[in-house]
């Protein structure tokens, strides 16, 4: 995570047969994209299906709107490990959440808040059923072209991007971004107190998987497009090392939880900016402590139920 905030959703609308829409944008935004529909000659009721990227309330929360404004089933297809999310199922506990950010050392105060957030994050979307499980290779009818489904974990498990290869042409989704460094979010386990799949290395994982495409566009889920894929990957790999550095300079000789390294990495954070983004920071930190802990940079180990890390 680097650079400021991702801004408005980039929807995609592929004309031909089956009109398709990729991506939604949240409920509240549902009459926006209406009528810019509408500019280009279209409603609502002409989507004949609908392509969420992952399963993330900005990419698929007017999902269900759109269904009902259109007074009609428009399938929708997701990735399998995205899907209870979109259906809004409670896939982990709050219990289980809020146990992970105590270990983390969040404080109780910010724990409330932060529990506070996820139920006014559900009201941005509607809860909507996912019809097709998006799979690696899968091809997909993109309005007349014809997409193929790439497989893209990290900044959430479900991810995936659509490359038309006739147009060279990658949708990336939240992947890959001009302007900020996707937070590859920790992966949450039901039954497990502690994330046991490495979202960092996965995103990068991912990352060298678009790369080898050698796209000459990519269209992301959020600002600009991008012509120089190769350029923004390097960008995020030298972040990432420079992230890695700076961590193990806070830590030192001290152990830390990741909420202390949290408040020294990310000084601007304070007061309702820190309560409102809080759950974004602790997963970058954490994540990146994953890695290190396996390169055997770092260590951890429980004291008074809160996990502390140090350098090895």
């Amino acid at each position: 995570m680097k650079g400021d905030r991702p801004g408005p959703v980039n929807t995609y609308l592929f004309t031909g047969s089956p009109v398709t829409l990729l991506d939604t944008g949240v409920a509240l935004t549902a009459d926006i994209l209406e009528a810019s529909l509408r500019k280009t000659g279209y409603s609502f009721s002409d989507i004949e299906r609908i392509v969420i990227t992952h399963g993330h309330i900005d990419h698929y929360g007017a999902a269900a709107i759109i269904q009902e404004r259109a007074g009609k089933h428009i399938p929708v297809f997701a990735h399998r490990a995205d899907a209870p999310n979109i259906r809004q199922e409670e896939v982990v506990p709050w219990k289980q959440v809020n146990r992970f950010y105590r270990m983390a050392g969040v404080p109780f105060r910010y724990r409330r808040a932060i529990a506070s957030m996820r139920k006014r994050f559900r009201t941005l979307a509607a809860r909507c059923d996912v019809d097709h499980y998006l799979e690696e290779g899968m091809e997909i009818a993109c309005g007349r072209y014809t997409g193929t489904i790439v497989e893209t974990p990290g900044h959430s498990k479900g991810a995936v991007c659509v490359y038309i290869d006739t147009l060279k042409a990658l949708f990336s989704g939240d992947h890959l971004l001009a302007h900020i460094t996707p937070n590859a979010f920790v992966m949450l386990e039901k039954g497990s107190p502690l994330p046991s799949r490495l979202s960092q290395a996965e995103f990068f994982s991912s990352l060298d998987r678009i790369a080898a495409l050698k796209p000459s566009m990519v269209y992301p889920g959020h600002g600009r497009e991008i012509s120089e894929h190769g350029a923004v990957i390097a960008m995020y790999r030298k972040n990432f090392e420079e992230r890695q550095k700076r961590i193990l300079e806070i830590l030192g000789t001290s152990r830390m939880t990741p909420y202390g390294i949290a408040k020294k990495l990310f000084p601007d954070f304070r007061g309702k900016r820190l309560m409102r983004e809080l759950f974004l920071i602790i997963s970058e930190v954490y994540s990146h402590l994953q890695v290190l802990e396996k390169e055997g940079r770092v260590t951890s180990g429980k004291m008074f139920r809160v996990l502390k890390f140090h350098v090895r």
